[in-house]
């Protein structure tokens, strides 16, 4: 993972002697991380507090059951730097690089691995952008009467009014929405009258979670998802397809922005 960065991007301490000789890291891990002084140090002072693992440790004569004190403390994690010493089990570079300085920068002998963006690689073989012409929607939802719940009215009347917005907005650009509503016959009263100035299509559902699923009672009568998008693909002429819950408005561009997404990148899904 080094590999792929920057000498000037990383810097190398021993964590170990980082913990009992704090005091002598505050300034120069303060310039390179571009903070107050003070701030590290307060940093360190708060992790003081901090306890090794309660797991078994045959190499080590703390008995972690015993009160954490600054004296128990140190000698635990002086016993860690005695076992640290050997120059064989880290890397020789960094050891002598931390005689130096207790902040090491390790300067490097060849320049870092750079893969390219995964976006970059995509754009090379990427088709050309759609016009805007060339994109359209079916959006598909399924409004309902809510009887004598006005909260519900309300919420559902604004929803289908935001979509008849945002489809007036996309109409000028080119960009064809299809508004295909799949409800019940019982709905359909209140559903013309709430979606009054939207172009849309009402399509009949014929069966609901009452009729196919009889052991599962509900007061409300229930439709299946399948149906619903089924319903939107087979009666809309919409390139793509767009389902979005009955009390979830739309932003005036939304269609707009969408497209243009599409556009660059037509095999994206988007949720």
């Amino acid at each position: 993972q080094l590999q792929n960065l920057r000498s000037e991007d990383y810097r190398v301490v021993n964590y170990t002697d980082l913990l009992i000789n704090s005091p002598s890291y505050y300034i120069d891990l303060a310039g390179f991380l571009n903070v107050p002084v003070e701030h590290v140090a307060r940093a360190f002072t708060l992790s003081l507090k901090a306890k090794p693992k309660k797991k078994s440790n045959s190499t080590s004569t703390v008995a972690l059951d015993v009160t954490w004190t600054d004296d128990v403390r140190r000698d635990f994690i002086e016993q860690r730097l005695q076992r640290t010493s050997d120059r064989s089990r880290c890397c020789a570079d960094w050891l002598k690089a931390l005689e130096n300085s207790p902040v090491a920068r390790i300067p490097r002998r060849d320049s870092p691995i750079h893969k390219p963006h995964w976006f970059v690689e995509w754009a090379q073989h990427a088709p050309a952008p759609l016009r805007a012409q060339q994109v359209s929607f079916t959006h598909v939802i399924n409004p309902f009467d809510p009887g004598s719940d006005t909260e519900r009215k309300r919420s559902i009347q604004t929803t289908l009014q935001s979509i008849g917005h945002a489809q007036a907005l996309a109409t000028p650009q080119g960009i064809v929405v299809d508004v295909v509503c799949a409800i019940f016959e019982s709905d359909q009263d209140f559903v013309r009258a709430a979606a009054k100035g939207v172009v849309h299509k009402l399509v009949m559902l014929k069966a609901s979670g009452a009729t196919l699923l009889p052991q599962f009672k509900h007061e409300v009568k229930l439709p299946f998802l399948n149906q619903i998008l089924y319903a939107g693909f087979v009666h809309g002429t919409g390139k793509y397809l767009v389902y979005s819950n009955i009390d979830i408005g739309l932003q005036p561009p939304f269609f707009i922005k969408i497209a243009r997404q599409l556009q660059v990148m037509p095999g994206v899904p988007i949720s």
